[in-house]
């Protein structure tokens, strides 16, 4: 009896740290909806980081509990399978006072289903799901320049505007090389499903989508293929990447369509296309803005401005004789 008093006992704390557990999950919901809105200008993101973060370390903790807990159950079953064994008939009754008893009606000792259940469920479950950095801070997001896949646009009105486009992988010149990226990025406005910038970077639903959007309209126009844009998930990477290659200009530039826009002061957070410059506006199209593609503007050296990459459109310029063709002025 006092075995499964044991064990009783701990079902009864397990379910109470499963709950904080549980509480602790909320936290970081909560937080990751506050950085939700980081693509905004003006968040404050480094105090978005440092909550989601100590969210983290407050679950770890009491998810290291719960699985301290869950095999506290494992070893008191194990206990009452070794001095109890259960009876059809008596639902959870001992057959005999007798411990050695010989089980009738073809009873079958406990134990197994519950070990297997609350280890194999929680212990897998939340270590798998929350244990394993689904939320990537801390990490360079840098994926690679290699060659992707176009990817295949699965909402509709989108995907029929952006097959009415004629694209191409080589240009004659510069200007429309960066003509076309703008073009792709103009038949995704309105757009509030992210999954095709998402999956082309290998991720899921729930991810911010800025960096992923300018990637997939980079994917689209050949500029991955050519080595001339990266795949980048988050701003910091993707900054890196053309400070890395000297492709990098600072927020005082003035930049062309078809340059990528880095936005956040002092940390970088967000990323965009530029789709025009004129009389000292920037005119943008981005992703992750109230979750879909939008239009924005900004000047020419607004304090919010981190800066620029400049991808190397030379690359899917077509050449004669070992000769790109000249850019058109």
């Amino acid at each position: 009896m006092s075995t499964f008093i044991l064990e009783t006992d701990a079902v009864t704390s397990s379910a109470s740290s499963i709950q904080s557990l549980a509480s602790s999950m909320d936290n970081i919901s909560s937080s990751v909806k506050g950085y939700d809105t980081s693509c905004e200008d003006g968040f404050d993101f480094a105090s978005a980081v440092n909550t989601i973060s100590s969210n983290i370390d407050a679950c770890s903790t009491k998810m290291q509990n719960t699985i301290n807990v869950m095999e506290s159950v494992v070893n008191s079953h194990t206990q009452l399978q070794n001095s109890l064994v259960f009876s059809g008939d008596n639902a959870g009754g001992p057959t005999s006072n007798d411990a050695n008893a010989t089980p009738t009606n073809n009873a079958q000792p406990v134990g197994g289903n519950y070990a297997g259940g609350y280890t194999g469920g929680y212990s897998g479950g939340y270590s798998g799901n929350y244990g394993g950095g689904s939320l990537g801070f801390g990490s360079a997001q840098l994926i690679s320049s290699k060659k992707k896949k176009k990817s295949k646009t699965t909402n509709k009105p989108y995907k029929s505007a952006l097959k009415d486009l004629d694209l191409q992988e080589t240009f004659d010149n510069e200007e429309d090389a960066r003509q076309q990226i703008v073009e792709i990025a103009a038949t995704q406005l309105g757009n509030k499903d992210e999954s095709d910038y998402l999956s082309l970077l290998g991720e899921g639903q729930g991810a911010q989508w800025c960096s992923e959007f300018v990637v997939w309209c980079a994917n689209e126009s050949g500029l991955v293929d050519a080595g001339a844009v990266p795949l980048f998930r988050d701003a910091a990477s993707g900054v890196k990447w053309f400070k890395e290659h000297n492709q990098f200009k600072g927020k005082d530039y003035t930049p062309k369509a078809g340059d990528i826009i880095f936005v956040g002061n002092p940390t970088v957070h967000h990323t965009a296309l530029v789709a025009e410059v004129k009389d000292g506006v920037i005119h943008t199209i981005e992703g992750n803005i109230k979750d879909k593609v939008v239009r924005k503007t900004r000047s020419i050296g607004d304090s919010n401005i981190y800066g620029y990459g400049t991808p190397d459109y030379s690359k899917v310029v077509k050449k004669d004789n070992g000769t790109e063709k000249p850019t058109s002025v």
